[in-house]
């Protein structure tokens, strides 16, 4: 069946809008956090991680086999007189057991505990360092976005000036001197559109790296660069408590704490015991012992030393974690207090006062009343403050994301 050509068109028109609609993915910046903490690769790699770290947990529980000997001596095929199996050899069948002493059970069972939950906090860690990164970006983003947005804007507003200055040219009411300087000005803009555009791609690609996906063809970025969000800091030191770095730091120093108590142990000795059966010269008869490492010379000292000073290592890092941690945390407050301040004050009247400054160039440039050059000049600072407004958006975005991670919130 042929469709006639009045209904092809918008048929095949509907289906390019229904395919842009489903290539086209609305992203909120909670939306990015959880899809990198459930597509990020590093993540994965790290959960692969606990598990290796509870297997060995689960390994340092066990205790050692027991060992069977079965040993046979004076048997021999030759010489004489004949040999009686039973009667001119001798027979050994007997087990040996390994008595760890000093709790070293206990003890790698509580080091293996500690790395585990060492590597435990480095996971939230690295999640809280991938929501951060993501949200960040995202951020970029979205301001690279509204910048082009703004530059296609005055490149339109400018298009328009050229359509109505070539008219005015023609007619011989405006001078060709002046639609050069417009043209001049809309290549600027269209150069500055290239650049900006080329900054959009690049965060839109940079913002799906962090969340370890490709990137769709178009995205649209629903949160706003306006909601100028308040971040609840709690106290200086609670917020050092709930931060990932010093949990870890904290771990660390446990874990190395354990490590001490595991080579102090490895210094004692294990004496192996054996019990059995021996049959000689045709009697049966009882075997026991027990054998003793003497600790002369390696007393595990090597060990000790090194752990000791890990552990002296560990106090010195976590100590230098707390201090950074809280420093990180007033720099950020500061700096989102200061940016908050940018974009809440006169950034947006000065906005809305470039916008009817530009409108009134216009309006008087199509009367008559002004030159080019004013036109052009409002037009240049409108453009001009409502970029510096978007990017101190963007920039206040990333401050306030920059706080939640230093407070220890999830940004």
């Amino acid at each position: 069946m042929r469709w006639p050509p009045v209904f092809t068109l918008p048929v095949l028109l509907a289906a390019v809008v229904c395919q842009l609609a489903e290539a086209q993915v609305r992203l909120g910046v909670q939306d990015a956090v959880r899809l990198a903490l459930d597509k990020n690769a590093y993540l994965s790699a790290g959960q692969e991680r606990i598990g290796a770290a509870q297997g060995l947990r689960q390994q340092a529980g066990l205790k050692p086999n027991p060992r069977l000997y079965l040993q046979q001596e004076n048997a021999r095929l030759w010489q004489s007189p004949g040999l009686v199996y039973w009667r001119d050899t001798d027979t050994f069948a007997y087990a040996g057991y390994t008595v760890e002493s000093g709790g070293k059970l206990a003890k790698r069972v509580e080091y293996a505990a500690a790395n585990t939950a060492r590597v435990e906090a480095d996971q939230a860690l690295l999640r809280r360092h991938v929501a951060a990164r993501v949200a960040a970006a995202y951020w970029a983003a979205a301001g690279a976005v509204r910048v082009v947005a703004l530059l296609n804007e005055e490149r339109q507003n400018l298009l328009q000036v050229v359509r109505y200055t070539e008219s005015r040219v023609k007619e011989g009411a405006a001078a060709g001197a002046d639609l050069l300087r417009i043209q001049l000005e809309s290549q600027r803009v269209d150069a500055l559109l290239a650049v900006a555009q080329q900054d959009a791609d690049r965060s839109r690609l940079e913002l799906y790296r962090e969340i370890g996906v490709g990137p769709p063809p178009l995205v649209e970025f629903s949160d706003a660069l306006e909601a100028l969000r308040d971040v609840p800091v709690p106290e200086p030191a609670a917020a050092v408590e709930r931060r990932p770095e010093v949990v870890l730091a904290r771990r660390g120093v446990a874990q190395a704490e354990a490590q001490v108590k595991l080579q102090l142990a490895n210094a004692k000795p294990d004496p192996d015991y054996l019990f059995g059966y021996k049959r000689t010269a045709g009697f049966d008869s009882v075997i026991a012992g027990v054998q003793i490492n003497l600790p002369v010379r390696n007393r595990n000292q090597g060990n000790i030393a090194t752990a000791e000073a890990e552990l002296r290592a560990a106090r010195e890092t976590a100590r230098a974690v707390e201090t950074q941690v809280a420093a990180e945390l007033q720099s950020a407050l500061r700096d989102y207090e200061l940016k908050r301040k940018l974009v809440s004050g006169d950034l947006p009247s000065m906005v809305q006062r470039a916008r009817d400054s530009a409108r009134i160039a216009q309006f008087a440039f199509r009367e008559g009343g002004v030159d080019v050059l004013r036109l052009l000049d409002a037009e240049r600072i409108r453009i001009e403050t409502q970029l510096m407004y978007t990017r101190s958006l963007a920039d206040f975005q990333q401050s306030a994301v920059a706080l939640e991670v230093a407070a220890g919130a999830n940004p």
